[in-house]
């Protein structure tokens, strides 16, 4: 939902030549001169960044009705060319950590899940290394949440699929500490604020438990040594051994979302065969876009 994606150019290109009888005029249709008219309109600042569920969005999706019956579309959804569809929208409202009484100061955590723990949480951790087979083999992680430490950040969806393999395997939660440096590791923490703080929109309220990911400083409270031995034991050849004599540790979490109903419409036209009236072309658009940004 970043952009105006090449469907939707698509579609006028296709549409503004769909008059013609001979097809071979068609790709001389195709031209930026073309589309300029139409995608001038649906990127203007009137339309107010087209945020999914406000009134620029609607504005966008009536405009491409309109277009669609002038060029002889019909609306599949009983005469309308409208398809409502309910969201969920989600952002986090209130995260807070605690280790014993204490409370983790925010600078210091990163929660990037959407699931709601419905009020104040404890869970037992235990020390994983890189929550690889070999770290996890004389390990019992089921109902428990599992800290591990990762050299770098990799790819976003490695991280996912390392956290999605942990919780098919029983843990509660996944945290993560990252070997990086305090200035690395800020600017990795502003940009995952920056995304998080966007919330996120889902066809049924999501359950989604994300990933904690802590600061060394908060990995050093929790097992009480210093991170330098929680990374040595992590690169240790025997550290399956080391990782079992390794005590949990308890914390207290609490996620907090707010989930608000939004409200739009999918915008899609179809034009009937017309030997064949049982077959029909259906043409809809990706118009949505970021909305307003300060």
């Amino acid at each position: 939902m970043k952009s105006i994606f090449l469907n939707l150019v698509a579609l006028f290109i296709f549409c503004t030549g769909w008059a013609q009888v001979d097809p071979s005029r068609y790709g001389d249709e195709i031209s930026p001169a073309n589309l300029k008219d139409q995608l001038t309109i649906l990127a203007s600042d009137a339309l107010e960044g087209r945020a999914t569920g406000s009134r620029g969005q609607r504005m966008a999706a009536a405009f491409i009705a309109s277009h669609f019956q002038e060029i002889g579309l019909h609306g599949p959804v009983n005469g309308s060319y409208f398809q409502p569809v309910e969201l969920f929208s989600t952002r986090q409202e209130k995260v807070v950590l605690k280790i014993g009484d204490e409370i983790v100061d925010n600078e210091l955590f990163l929660y990037t899940g959407m699931a709601d723990s419905q009020g104040e949480k404890s869970t037992s951790v235990i020390f994983a290394g890189q929550g690889g087979d070999a770290d996890l083999a004389q390990l019992a992680i089921s109902g428990k949440s599992v800290l591990i430490w990762l050299p770098s950040l990799g790819s976003m969806s490695g991280l996912r699929s390392t956290a999605e393999r942990l919780r098919a395997g029983g843990a509660d939660h996944v945290f993560i500490v990252l070997g990086l440096s305090g200035d690395d590791y800020k600017g990795l923490s502003f940009q995952m604020r920056s995304f998080v703080s966007g919330g996120g929109l889902s066809l049924a309220p999501p359950r989604n438990k994300g990933v904690f990911f802590i600061n060394p400083s908060v990995a050093e409270k929790m097992f009480k040594m210093t991170y330098a031995k929680l990374v040595e034991v992590a690169k240790n050849e025997k550290r399956a051994e080391l990782l079992k004599k390794m005590k949990p540790f308890a914390v207290t979490y609490r996620t907090q979302m707010s989930v608000k109903t939004v409200k739009t419409d999918n915008v899609l036209g179809f034009l009937e065969g017309t030997d064949k009236k049982d077959e029909v072309i259906v043409i809809t658009s990706h118009y949505d876009h970021i909305g307003k940004k300060s």
